[in-house]
């Protein structure tokens, strides 16, 4: 599980993506062969469907449903071995909000209200772009800022979050440095560029 997060973590920065996507989804299947009742290992695969969804880094499985069927099961599964787990909550929705419509975002914020209920330190960024497409982008601009906070870690899409929120609010001056962070640390990333 430890070696499957660090490869998924860093896969944006990877010189080759979609190879660090796969190596560490076999890690998290291994992970819950070992041990099936360990439910991060379930949002790691979760997460791990997810990004090869949104992304184009591995062969067939860019904006396919069966892999966002497959994320959808998976963070179900996780949930049904810790209902209330934050970061499960939160991985299914953003399921919610890659289905696509304005239901999966209304979705999307209700199930990351609930994860952040579940554990007020839940560091993840991700809540700020669904707050900024349900209107609520000074929200949103607390949200990154805070995830930011929390993990001094954070991935370059935070700082997107952060600069996306800010050009919302009218302040386009003061997007620039967190989109450029975003963009420097992974210039393949989609997100970072629009």
């Amino acid at each position: 599980y430890v070696q499957g997060m660090a490869l998924q973590r860093g896969h944006v920065e990877a010189a080759e993506p979609g190879k660090s996507l796969l190596e560490a989804r076999a890690l998290f299947e291994r992970a819950i062969k070992l041990d099936p009742r360990f439910a991060p290992s379930h949002v790691g695969l979760a997460n791990n469907y997810l990004a090869a969804f949104l992304e184009p880094y591995v062969e067939g499985e860019w904006r396919n449903p069966a892999i966002l069927a497959q994320a959808t099961a998976t963070a179900e599964a996780a949930l049904r071995l810790e209902p209330t787990d934050a970061m499960a909550l939160a991985t299914l929705a953003w399921v919610a909000r890659n289905r696509g419509t304005k239901e999966g975002l209304a979705e999307a914020e209700s199930l990351f209200r609930q994860a952040q209920a579940a554990n007020p330190s839940l560091a993840d960024g991700r809540f700020a772009e669904v707050l900024i497409y349900q209107g609520h982008a000074a929200e949103a601009l607390d949200v990154a800022r805070e995830a930011m906070r929390l993990n001094h870690f954070y991935p370059p899409n935070y700082d997107g979050y952060f600069g996306h929120a800010l050009l919302v609010l009218g302040r386009a001056a003061e997007a620039v440095p967190p989109l450029e962070r975003c963009m420097g640390r992974a210039p393949g990333f989609r997100p970072c560029h629009y």
